[in-house]
């Protein structure tokens, strides 16, 4: 009897602890150049640094109208200093990503991490409307 009183109890407090709302924080990244109230308004903040990831697990640095190669998500140690080179002399830590659908979850975590390890603060990731 006293077996089945503790797992009673046991099963009530898990139920209230699950019960608890949870804090969800999302920063937002949006810019006003001008600090005018009409003036035009960015999602991305200028300086962002934008990757791409494709299908085939290649890694992109975007750079206006180019892209530039930095390796695959296999190779972590390329990756993670070419992330750590270029996150070093910037004071805006934002960077945004891009991945498709399709990409495993394990690859996908293995490139969050590594951007976390170089000090990029917030991290945004885009799943749809990449184009071929």
């Amino acid at each position: 009897m006293k077996n089945l009183i503790l797992i009673l109890l046991a099963a009530a407090s898990l139920n209230l602890s699950c019960a608890q709302p949870q804090k969800f924080e999302a920063n937002l990244a949006v810019t006003n150049t001008n600090n005018q109230p009409n003036a035009e308004v960015s999602a991305t903040p200028t300086d962002a640094l934008i990757f791409t990831i494709s299908e085939d697990g290649k890694v992109f640095l975007q750079k206006k109208d180019k892209k530039e190669l930095l390796g695959t998500t296999s190779e972590t140690e390329k990756l993670g200093q070419s992330f750590i080179g270029l996150l070093k002399e910037k004071s805006d830590k934002t960077v945004f990503f891009r991945a498709p659908r399709s990409m495993k979850y394990g690859e996908l975590d293995a490139v969050i991490n590594l951007l976390r390890s170089a000090g990029a603060k917030p991290i945004g990731l885009q799943i749809d409307g990449l184009e071929q």
